[in-house]
């Protein structure tokens, strides 16, 4: 039985709805407690806009007026003038800025009138709104931190000081029991981080001439879990490379002859702030960047002769200035791993990876195909991998891998390889799952270290096979993705199945007849419900028109959902996870909730529901009770 949706309520709080009752716009512009804008044009959307400068002008002067920061406009706060403060809070100003910027149209096109109008108290819940985004930046960047999500961590402390510059007022936080100006707490903050990475070569071979060299990422002594990189590959800077579980590697086209591997790490994530909203973008335009040392050289003792490369230290940034504040670094969290049950007798497997191992370095998978059952995805899945997907090749000079039993399968983890796309690659771990004949059934894109203690260490009274198949459907969905398997996507989605996406910039108007709406809080986010076909067009036009999507899951929830007797006990689980999704033309981090029935052999979708970061979250519980959800 598929679960039953009685019926949505919404709370709707559009800052773009029209206002069909009668209003007294005369009154509205006498009264003190209001401000407002008129705008007219051929067609309601040029009126509109011009309604929404003057209101967003007339907002501007309350925002200056109430301020604490008076005073002339030449008067510089930290590199940004009031003019640019002003500059980017008009060129952000959008229909989601204030949940209550109401519109009437006093007439229609093709002489269209419009007049627009805010409280002023809904003024005030603005400015206390951008205050709070910048602290909960920081606050999000503490958690990456803690998690090892080193660049989650500098991309938030880094959007969080570059908002807090554009702000018309000074933003305080907590530090060692006393107030502090964020533009001071976070300068100091981000070196902090850059100084506590620490890098050293692993290991470096030769192949069609050039150098494979992997290295290895520590933070506070820990490895990192996250962390992006642009190194120098003998020509020029090239990335960034995504680091994985404390492992990079990087293609020189030379040994480096000052015996040093340059690299930079990403701490302003300029692309994909600009993905995030209309204000980020106009604070990334306006304001003055902060210049951070983000080099460290890779010492490396060179063999000239014998074309070959071995560690030589460690490379580190070196720490800031006296003048910058002593920050501690946040204190990180590890869990212990959950014991999984080893397999003995391997042999078997590993002379099936060996070979493997060789069909990717030949780019070939026919090489390997007798290893893969007939009756199975795997091959198909193995050959679009290597064949369909960017240039696949293993990293390291030899695969350590582990064999686990896991819902009646052998799963041989891992081989660790790099996908290269133009200027662009990921570190992935493939998983090989081994039927009782010891042939391959299906692989997938391992989960990260992070996701799948979050999952294993999940309520412990939970069935071992439970957890399994969640850790495996949350692997196939990401390689789906990564394989462009719309026909694997389309079968795990019920037929009625909820499906809300959210975007941080505004979609197109009417497409695919999609249902958009708010929930009644200031917000960059459009939020989209879809049904299953209208999801799935969409997902097919990003898969032709984009050569990559990439999906990496981190910290996580999961929990059984009570579905009032609708399914038995047991048979419901819903997992929140931190999905980073990268593509050449759109980025952006969030979290996803899935509502999965499992009484099937496999989970059915029966919600899909996605958050912007910085979002409240909304939980499993309050999400049935908004959505009547049974």
């Amino acid at each position: 039985m598929r679960f039953r949706i009685l019926h949505i309520i919404l709370v709707i709080l559009s800052a773009s709805t029209s206002l069909k009752a009668q209003v007294d716009v005369g009154r509205i512009k006498e009264d003190p407690n209001y401000k407002w804008g008129e705008g007219t044009g051929i067609t309601f959307e040029d009126a509109d806009n011009e309604a929404l400068a003057a209101l967003s002008r007339s907002i501007w002067t309350v925002i200056v007026s109430s301020s604490s920061q008076t005073g002339s406009s030449t008067v510089v706060d930290g590199e940004v003038t009031s003019e640019n403060k002003q500059n980017i809070f008009l060129k952000s100003f959008t229909l989601n800025t204030i949940p209550n910027a109401h519109v009437v149209e006093l007439s229609p096109e093709p002489d269209c009138k419009v007049f627009r109008y805010v409280h002023i108290d809904d003024i005030n819940a603005l400015k206390s709104a951008k205050a709070k985004q910048v602290s909960d930046y920081i606050e999000t960047g503490k958690r990456a931190e803690k998690r090892l999500q080193i660049d989650d961590a500098l991309r938030c402390y880094y959007w969080a000081l570059m908002l807090a510059k554009a702000n018309i007022d000074p933003i305080e936080i907590e530090h060692e029991g006393s107030k502090i100006d964020t533009k001071v707490y976070l300068p100091s903050k981000i070196k902090s981080v850059i100084s506590n990475i620490k890098c050293e070569l692993v290991d470096c071979q030769e192949n069609d001439q050039r150098y494979h060299a992997r290295l290895r990422f520590t933070y506070n002594g820990y490895e990192t879990a996250s962390l992006q990189v642009w190194y120098n590959d003998g020509q020029r800077y090239v990335g960034p490379v995504s680091v994985r579980d404390g492992i990079g590697e990087f293609d020189l086209v030379s040994l480096p002859a000052n015996k040093k591997i340059p690299l930079r790490y990403e701490y302003r994530f300029k692309e994909e702030a600009v993905n995030h909203g209309a204000e980020l973008q106009a604070v990334f335009d306006n304001v003055k960047p902060l210049a951070v040392n983000a080099n460290v050289d890779v010492p490396v003792k060179v063999n000239e002769k014998n074309g070959t490369m071995v560690a030589a230290g460690t490379g580190a940034v070196t720490a800031g200035a006296d003048k910058d504040l002593n920050i501690t670094p946040e204190e990180v969290r590890v869990k212990e791993r959950m014991q999984m049950k080893v397999v003995a007798d391997d042999a078997t497997y590993k002379s099936a990876l060996d070979v493997i191992e060789q069909a990717i370095s030949a780019g070939n998978p026919t090489l390997a195909k007798g290893y893969f059952d007939e009756s199975s995805e795997g091959y198909n899945m193995f050959a679009t991998l290597l064949t369909k997907t960017g240039k696949v090749s293993l990293v390291g000079k030899k695969q350590n891998y582990e064999f686990i039993e896991g819902n009646g399968l052998v799963l041989a983890r891992f081989c660790n390889v790099k996908i290269q796309f133009n200027g662009r690659s990921f570190m992935e771990k493939l998983v090989f799952r081994f039927l009782p004949t010891g042939k391959i059934e299906s692989l997938a894109m391992a989960l990260t270290k992070k996701a799948e203690d979050d999952i294993f260490n999940a309520a412990l009274m939970w069935p071992e096979v439970s957890k399994f198949t969640i850790q495996r459907f949350m692997e196939d969905y990401q390689t789906a993705y990564a394989l462009k398997r719309l026909d694997f996507i389309e079968s795990i989605f019920s037929d009625n199945a909820l499906i809300i996406t959210g975007s941080v910039l505004a979609p197109t108007k009417g497409l695919y007849n999609e249902e958009n709406f708010s929930f009644g809080k200031a917000s960059n986010v459009r939020y989209t419900k879809q049904n299953k076909q209208q999801y799935l067009q969409r997902l097919k036009q990003h898969f032709n028109s984009r050569e990559y999507i990439h999906l990496s899951f981190e910290d996580n929830i999961t929990g059984m959902i009570n579905t009032q007797g609708v399914l038995k006990d047991g048979s419901a689980f819903g997992i929140q996870i931190k999905q980073i999704y990268t593509s050449p033309v759109y980025s952006d981090r969030g979290y996803l909730s899935l509502f999965l029935n499992m009484q099937g052999q496999y989970p059915v979708i029966e919600v899909r529901f996605w958050q912007p970061e910085g979002e409240e979250m909304i939980s499993f519980s309050e999400f049935q009770k908004t959505f009547q959800v049974k």
